[in-house]
């Protein structure tokens, strides 16, 4: 920010002038998640993380007001993780690319938020895990 050079404001005030810039961050959510190569995004729509990293494999796991957060690897895979909790339907999955859980033997229903824009979240019932 820089303070508009042609604007008086009476009492020490100052005018700022601001541009709105779209970034993604490490916001932290896929952090626990059971592998050691996931990273957590939350990006500025319409920005992806794909765009400064066009080898990772991305599950968007929750969007809404103007940003979306995901969970990526550079690998096409499911894995378990404890972003947002099943209640009784299962364990919490997340599958990158175009990998589903049926690959695994999994149980899955669509993850707790399927109505905010989710893509590759799943409740699954089965505890069991298989790479």
């Amino acid at each position: 920010m820089a303070p508009d050079s042609g604007a008086f404001m009476p009492e020490g005030n100052a005018l700022y002038c601001c541009i709105y810039v779209p970034h993604c961050e490490n916001d932290g959510r896929c952090d626990n998640a059971n592998t050691a190569e996931a990273v957590s995004f939350l990006c500025n729509d319409p920005l992806v993380p794909q765009g400064t990293d066009p080898s990772l494999e991305c599950a968007t796991i929750f969007s809404g007001e103007g940003a979306t957060s995901y969970c990526c690897t550079h690998q096409i895979g499911c894995f378990p993780i404890d972003v947002f909790g099943c209640g009784d339907a299962g364990q919490s999955y997340v599958c990158t690319g175009d990998a589903s859980p049926n690959q695994y033997g999994l149980a899955c229903g669509a993850g707790i938020y399927a109505d905010a824009g989710t893509q590759g979240t799943y409740c699954c019932e089965s505890d069991a895990w298989t790479d």
